[in-house]
Parts: C-alpha cells; structure tokens; sequence
C-alpha cells in the first residue's frame, strides 16, 4: 500500500500442498480518481482450475445517500463465455433499490431488481423482480396503512396473478373487501372477491328516536353474484326490527322481516312478534308468523 494521495492495495498469495497445484491469488486495487477503483483479480485453485476478473467500482455516497456501483467481467477456460456482473445500490430517505445483472455473453441472462419507495408516512410501494434465462418474474406491492393493500405478480408468460385487499374503519363506517384475480393479464373477468360492509346510523325523531345499524356482505366469482344484507333498527323504548335479505339471482332472494315491541306499564306488559318469510321455493313462498 504505497503512500499517496489515491488509494492503492497489491496482494499475492501462494500456497502450496504436496500432490496439489499450487493455490494462487493475486489481487489489485487502485484509485484511479476519488472514491473510483480499478479492479484486477486473478486465482488457480488446487484442482488447476484458474479464473481472472477484471472491472470497476465506484463509491459516490455522501452524508444522506448511499450510492455504490461495481461492474465486472469473469473469464475462465471453465466458463463457456465470460460472465458480465453488474451491481448497484441506492439508498436514501425515501428510496432503496438494489439490481444485479449477470450475463453469460451469447448464453444465459438473469437479473434481480428491488425498488422500495416511501411515498409517505402511510403509503410505501415496493417492486422485485427476477430474470432467469428469457423468464421474468416480478412483484408489485402498494400499500396504504389507511385503506388498501395491492399485490401484483407476474409469472412470465404463464399467468398475471393480482391481490387487492382494502379497508375503511371510520366510528360509524367499516368495510373490508378482498378481491384476487388469478388470470388477469388474459381474462380480467375472472375473479372472486367479497366485501362486508357495517353502517350505524343515528335516527332523529323527537317521539321515538333510535339507532339504525346495517351490514351488508357480497360474494362474487365468475357467473354468480351472492349478496346478503342485514338491517336492525332499534327505536326507544323497546322496539325492534330487522330485514335480512339474501340473494343470489334476478329471482333468487330470500327475504325475512322480524319486528318485535317490548312495553311496560304500570298494571300490564305487552309484548308483539311479527314474522315473514319470503323464498324463491315451491311450496315455500311465503310463511308468516304473528303473535301477541
């Protein structure tokens, strides 16, 4: 290691065992300008196999970046054709990526690439992909910590996978949906997903004021629609009702009603069900149920 103003390191190395070839290593490294090297690599392993390796590496950090980028070329009477290797990493605040490529001249070509974005306190993006041979391999990811999560994978030529998975979580509003198409880069309509929804409403009336709460769940995949809901309104002092409605069709639902009133007084209590239920079935149209 010479004194001077650029970095320079020479090394050999030579190591010997009987009935084996010798074991050599010689590496060199020089600044050719600041934070800039020249690379040179050469070895023979104890079975006579050899190897060199010729390239560059550069270093332009600073206080708030990471920044570093080293190319290579590998030769060796055991490679077909010499091996190209190119490396960078970046990282600051909001941003890191990472590629490697390697490349067999006239041969194979593969390749690994990480991109990862802050794009806010609540919102992050990431994509990786690999390369094998004339393969591409990706995924996408997009998350939003306040409503959706998005997950995109393409598997070369073979099939585009996508997964969307959402949320809303308000005090009076909550709704959960996934949703997954497994052939999207082909036939976009072939998908399942589902949602459940919850609502609480609050009813104004001076004379019987209440509190109105709703759920809804949804169900769909390729030729089929299923929805179901569900309604409950609860009035002071003691009064119920609640429709639920399951459907499946243009004439396809079954409907219930349930209505239900709690009073007390003085000298006597009163207390009246109503019930209805509605189907699509034969012989099964209509059941209904009153009590009192």
């Amino acid at each position: 290691m010479p004194r001077g103003l650029l970095f320079s390191m020479e090394g050999h190395t030579n190591l010997t065992i009987p009935n084996f070839n010798s074991m050599l290593i010689n590496a060199r490294i020089n600044e050719r300008s600041r934070n800039e090297y020249d690379l040179e690599f050469s070895g023979t392993w104890f079975s006579g196999h050899n190897m060199t390796a010729r390239g560059a590496y550069s270093d332009r950090s600073s206080a708030v970046i990471v920044n570093h980028h080293i190319k290579m070329i590998f030769k060796s009477p055991s490679f077909v054709t010499p091996i190209l290797l190119n490396c960078h990493l970046y990282q600051n605040h909001s941003d890191l990526k990472i590629s490697l490529y390697a490349e067999q001249l006239d041969y194979d070509k593969y390749a690994f690439v990480l991109n990862h974005t802050m794009l806010s306190a609540t919102n992050l993006m990431s994509y990786v992909e690999a390369r094998y041979r004339g393969n591409v391999y990706s995924a996408m990811t997009n998350i939003d910590t306040t409503r959706e999560i998005r997950v995109e994978l393409h598997l070369d030529k073979w099939r585009d996978v996508h997964l969307t998975l959402s949320g809303i979580n308000e005090e009076d509003r909550q709704e959960f949906a996934a949703e997954i198409k497994w052939d999207a880069n082909r036939d976009p309509a072939l998908k399942l997903s589902t949602m459940l929804q919850l609502n609480r409403m609050y009813l104004i009336d001076v004379s019987s004021p209440g509190i109105k709460r709703s759920a809804l769940v949804m169900l769909t995949y390729p030729g089929r629609l299923i929805t179901g809901s569900c309604d409950l309104i609860v009035r002071s002092p003691h009064s119920y009702l609640v429709d639920i409605i399951l459907d499946w069709g243009s004439e396809n639902a079954i409907k219930t009603s349930i209505g239900a009133d709690y009073v007390v007084q003085p000298e006597i209590t009163t207390v009246k069900l109503e019930l209805q239920l509605l189907t699509p079935f034969e012989n099964w149209k209509k059941t209904a149920l009153n009590a009192k």
